[in-house]
């Protein structure tokens, strides 16, 4: 699984955000999983919200609610004002 992430890190250095915005999401998905299966928790919703937020930008919707279903699922949800994103960025922001 590490050389599986180095990979996908690698991959992103050519598969940049703005050259293969679609192909930046897949992979940012893929690095997810990967870095949750090693238990690298934070790392792993951090990618998948990029992924979210990349297949969103790309109008692939039914990829960006499968990538948040994941993000509900792993993110602990404090009752806060906001929708799930005010929650997850507040969540995600260093103390």
């Amino acid at each position: 699984l590490r050389r599986a992430i180095a990979c996908y890190e690698a991959a992103l250095r050519v598969r940049t955000e703005q050259a293969f915005p679609q192909s930046w999401a897949m992979t940012q998905f893929n690095l997810a999983l990967a870095r949750e299966k090693i238990g690298d928790r934070e790392g792993a919703i951090q990618a998948m919200q990029r992924a979210a937020d990349g297949y969103r930008h790309v109008g692939i919707e039914q990829e960006a609610q499968q990538a948040e279903a994941w993000l509900r699922q792993h993110i602990p949800m404090p009752s806060v004002p906001g929708g799930f994103l005010a929650r997850l960025q507040r969540w995600l922001r260093p103390s």
